[in-house]
Protein backbone atom coordinates (compact mmCIF):
# COMPACT_ATOMS: atom_id res chain seq x y z
CA UNK A 1 0.00 0.00 0.00
CA UNK A 2 1.27 3.25 -0.83
CA UNK A 3 1.89 5.89 1.53
CA UNK A 4 -0.95 7.87 0.13
CA UNK A 5 -3.62 5.42 0.68
CA UNK A 6 -2.45 4.28 3.71
CA UNK A 7 -4.54 5.07 6.75
CA UNK A 8 -3.48 7.37 9.96
CA UNK A 9 -3.38 4.02 11.73
CA UNK A 10 -0.84 2.70 9.59
CA UNK A 11 1.03 5.50 9.02
CA UNK A 12 1.12 6.27 12.57
CA UNK A 13 3.75 4.82 15.27
CA UNK A 14 5.46 3.72 11.78
CA UNK A 15 8.69 6.21 12.88
CA UNK A 16 8.09 5.76 16.29
CA UNK A 17 8.72 1.82 16.23
CA UNK A 18 11.70 2.18 13.69
CA UNK A 19 13.59 4.21 15.33
CA UNK A 20 12.90 3.86 19.17
CA UNK A 21 12.61 -0.14 20.51
CA UNK A 22 9.71 -1.19 22.71
CA UNK A 23 11.54 -1.18 25.89
CA UNK A 24 13.26 2.47 24.87
CA UNK A 25 9.68 3.77 24.41
CA UNK A 26 8.11 2.05 28.24
CA UNK A 27 11.51 3.80 29.88
CA UNK A 28 10.55 7.41 27.55
CA UNK A 29 7.05 6.60 28.95
CA UNK A 30 7.56 6.44 32.34
CA UNK A 31 10.12 9.32 32.90
CA UNK A 32 7.94 11.43 30.88
CA UNK A 33 5.17 9.99 33.18
CA UNK A 34 2.85 9.50 30.43
CA UNK A 35 -0.92 7.60 30.84
CA UNK A 36 -1.26 4.85 27.97
CA UNK A 37 -3.33 8.14 26.36
CA UNK A 38 -0.86 10.67 26.44
CA UNK A 39 1.45 7.80 25.24
CA UNK A 40 -0.74 6.70 22.25
CA UNK A 41 -0.74 10.80 21.29
CA UNK A 42 2.75 11.27 21.85
CA UNK A 43 3.66 8.72 19.34
CA UNK A 44 1.15 9.68 16.60
CA UNK A 45 2.97 13.26 17.02
CA UNK A 46 6.25 11.60 16.51
CA UNK A 47 5.34 9.96 13.56
CA UNK A 48 4.04 13.60 12.32
CA UNK A 49 -0.23 13.02 12.35
CA UNK A 50 -2.05 16.41 12.65
CA UNK A 51 -4.89 16.21 15.25
CA UNK A 52 -7.84 15.02 13.11
CA UNK A 53 -5.36 11.79 11.78
CA UNK A 54 -5.16 11.20 15.69
CA UNK A 55 -8.67 11.71 16.82
CA UNK A 56 -9.34 9.24 13.40
CA UNK A 57 -6.79 6.69 14.79
CA UNK A 58 -7.87 6.84 18.33
CA UNK A 59 -11.49 6.88 17.70
CA UNK A 60 -11.87 10.48 19.56
CA UNK A 61 -13.11 13.90 18.62
CA UNK A 62 -10.39 16.44 17.37
CA UNK A 63 -11.44 18.59 20.30
CA UNK A 64 -10.46 15.56 22.70
CA UNK A 65 -7.52 15.09 21.00
CA UNK A 66 -6.62 18.71 21.57
CA UNK A 67 -7.22 18.99 25.27
CA UNK A 68 -5.14 16.15 25.73
CA UNK A 69 -2.19 17.87 23.88
CA UNK A 70 -2.54 21.06 25.88
CA UNK A 71 -2.28 18.86 29.04
CA UNK A 72 0.50 17.11 27.91
CA UNK A 73 2.41 20.58 27.46
CA UNK A 74 1.83 21.39 30.42
CA UNK A 75 2.83 18.02 32.02
CA UNK A 76 5.73 18.29 30.00
CA UNK A 77 6.81 21.85 30.43
CA UNK A 78 6.73 22.22 25.89
CA UNK A 79 4.65 24.28 24.01
CA UNK A 80 4.65 22.97 20.87
CA UNK A 81 4.31 19.21 19.14
CA UNK A 82 8.31 20.15 18.02
CA UNK A 83 8.88 20.64 21.78
CA UNK A 84 7.10 16.92 22.09
CA UNK A 85 9.64 15.46 20.18
CA UNK A 86 12.56 16.98 20.92
CA UNK A 87 11.59 16.08 24.68
CA UNK A 88 11.04 12.54 23.60
CA UNK A 89 14.66 12.41 21.59
CA UNK A 90 16.23 14.08 24.72
CA UNK A 91 14.72 11.82 27.23
CA UNK A 92 16.21 9.19 24.66
CA UNK A 93 19.21 10.84 24.40
CA UNK A 94 19.36 10.69 28.68
CA UNK A 95 20.08 7.00 28.53
CA UNK A 96 21.40 5.76 25.26
CA UNK A 97 24.45 5.56 28.01
CA UNK A 98 22.50 3.40 30.07
CA UNK A 99 19.89 0.51 29.92
CA UNK A 100 19.39 1.27 26.46
CA UNK A 101 23.37 -0.40 25.46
Amino acid sequence: MSPSNSSPTQLGNRLSRSLLQQDQWRTIVADLRLSPREEEIVKYIFDGLKETAIARALDISPHTVHTHLERLYHKIHVQSRCEVALRVFQTFLDHVDGEFN
